[in-house]
């Protein structure tokens, strides 16, 4: 069988999201349904003033709707969105379907506020989330997802604060828990991951130089003592490898340099899991990286970390991507300097993820655009060798008849199988006659009892004695 890394695919051509006439940064994405994204990011036109803009991604790529304006005002700078989805939260009085915090200087010095999305497309708020004498700004936040609970971290002035985010069924909301001091003195850029206990790591001055300190939460507000972990170098850089579902990968990545090479760190903080160092003599900045699971033909899952990473090995700045224990690939490919690349894992079927969205910011008439691609992890379900046969479904997204194409090297039964976003068998076909040549068959969107199917997220999977293959489709 095909190493897993070669049976998930990047999209073979990247494009911009944003305009190239105003300066578009720091974007943030979060999956609001099956097949419903939120992205949302700075746009600057002038030093006075940072407006937050937000627009809906279909998440395989299928494009995209309008950009909309979220925030902005004349002298303040709205800055650093971030978004908190909610997740398998089906209430009949439910209207939000994310949390978008961000750091704003309307009153002087930075604070934290958060607006609710709803479903209704409309931002309610703003609401106070972290307000200072001092700048609160770097909010890092991640989910655990067996749980429903969320971890942030945050810079208050010189201190990491931590609070927990805890969702409410009565009032279909989050409450947050009180707010708790992991460390202060020369600290800064806090990353949390909450997949098993709540872990904080940040970059931290110790005599000099700048190393990542990092303390784990047990209970009761109470943090383990702070420890520095020492490798050589200055100038760290992190962030987070996200876990997933609760399967044990507690871990980071970070940069330092030594003047001469620079060394990326991917570190586990699970027994489960390698720590993975790589090494380049070129400089390195900007790294991210995500765990991503496949499923192998026995149905057992496997996972690997998938890095990006920005490299001026080619004279500028270029994003490159790298499946651990694989080479590097190129996936910004321009003249234009790319940089600050970030992954967002994007999951659907369940809880596994079948796409990790990638964006960069390219430096395009001397301004900053936003650049999207994916790595469509759908490819790696039930491989089989591509000799044996084809298969193509049309039109994708769709809204009535799904075609179903598929090229067989001798006459043999098929069976079509549609699972839905968590997993359940909604229609199941069998003993399709195909015949050796092309063949095409009609899904009516229609499940085994005769309902109307509605709106989503698919996965289809054809079978024959030759094997089988399994693709994603969507329906609007």
């Amino acid at each position: 069988m095909l190493p897993f890394w070669a049976l998930a695919q990047l999209t073979p051509i990247a494009v911009p999201l944003t305009d190239s006439i105003s300066d578009n940064k720091n974007p943030d994405i979060v999956l609001l349904n099956s097949y419903q994204a939120l992205m949302v990011w700075e746009k600057s036109n002038s030093p006075d003033s940072t407006a937050i803009f937000g627009k809906i991604l279909h998440p395989s790529g299928l494009n995209d709707t309008s950009s909309f304006k979220v925030l902005g005002k004349a002298g303040v700078h709205f800055t650093h969105p971030v978004v908190m989805g909610l997740k398998n939260y089906s209430g009949t009085n439910q209207d939000t379907l994310a949390y978008l915090f961000y750091e704003s200087d309307e009153n002087g010095n930075k604070d934290l506020y958060y607006l609710k999305y709803n479903v209704n497309g409309n931002f309610f708020g703003p609401i106070l989330f972290a307000g200072s004498s001092l700048d609160d700004k770097n909010l890092s936040l991640d989910l655990d997802l067996w749980g429903g609970r969320y971890g942030l971290s945050w810079q208050s002035g010189d201190k990491i604060m931590f609070a927990g985010a805890i969702y409410n069924n009565a009032l279909h909301s989050y409450s947050f828990s009180q707010t708790s001091v992991v460390d202060s003195g020369n600290v800064n850029r806090p990353v949390v991951n909450s997949q098993s206990d709540p872990l904080v790591l940040w970059e931290k001055q110790v005599n000099g130089e700048t190393k990542i300190a990092w303390s784990s939460y047990f209970n009761s507000s109470l943090w383990s003592p702070v420890y520095i972990w020492n490798k050589p170098g200055t100038n760290s850089q992190i962030s987070n490898i996200k876990g997933l579902d609760g399967m044990g990968m507690i871990g980071f990545v970070w940069k330092v340099s030594d003047g001469i090479q620079t060394h990326l760190f991917c570190q586990s903080f699970s027994l489960s899991y390698d720590s993975i160092e790589l090494i380049s003599n070129f400089h390195i900045e900007d790294p991210c990286a995500t765990t991503a699971p496949m499923i192998t033909k026995n149905s057992d899952w496997i996972e690997t970390t998938f890095l990006v990473y920005n490299s001026d090995s080619l004279g500028n700045g270029e994003v490159f991507s790298r499946w651990m224990f694989s080479g590097n690939q190129n996936i910004s490919n321009s003249t234009a300097n790319d940089v600050h690349p970030k992954l967002f894992m994007l999951p659907g079927f369940g809880n596994w993820i079948y796409e990790i969205a990638i964006s960069w910011e390219s430096f395009r008439n001397g301004h900053w655009q936003i650049w999207y691609t994916y790595l469509d992890m759908s490819g790696g379900i039930h491989p089989v060798p591509a000799d044996k046969f084809t298969v193509s479904f049309s039109p994708n997204p769709f809204h009535e008849d799904l075609k179903v194409d598929f090229d067989l090297k001798e006459d043999q039964d098929v069976s079509l199988k549609m699972f839905n976003s968590i997993g359940i068998k909604v229609v199941e076909i069998s003993a399709i006659k195909g015949y050796m040549g092309g063949n095409s068959y009609f899904l009516h969107g229609i499940d085994d009892n005769g309902k109307l199917l509605p709106s989503g997220m698919y996965m289809i999977q054809l079978e024959c004695r030759d094997g089988s293959r399994t693709t994603k489709v969507i329906k609007y």
